[in-house]
């Protein structure tokens, strides 16, 4: 591998490790390890930080429509308790104003 390959290889491969989701030590004991590792495992680690870039991203996406969906859900339910709401009110003040017509009718007749 040429030197500037090697450049690029390493300055991706230390992009890749700091967006990845691994614990600091295990990045650390991966960095240190780099120099020993054979061209074919540099390349073989540089395809599974990509592979792992792009679970991530998937991940990420799934949760950002589940929570898109799940937030209409609840806009839904909240619109149902509302008319459900009024809708009780409205039977509430109808059955007040049947109320207030009969103590009227009472009087007037008592």
């Amino acid at each position: 591998m040429n030197e500037d390959t090697q450049n690029r290889l390493a300055e991706r491969l230390g992009q890749l490790l700091a967006e990845s989701p691994l614990d600091n030590a295990t990045k650390e004991a991966i960095l240190e390890r780099l120099d020993e590792m054979t061209e074919a495992e540099l390349f073989e680690l540089y395809d599974m930080l990509k592979k792992e870039r792009k679970h991530v991203a998937n991940i990420a996406s799934q949760i950002q429509m589940m929570n898109s969906e799940q937030e209409k859900d609840w806009q839904e339910v909240a619109q149902n308790q509302k008319t459900a709401a009024d809708n009780l009110v409205k039977k509430y003040v109808r059955e007040t104003e049947d109320l207030k017509k009969l103590e009227e009718l009472n009087e007037t007749v008592g």
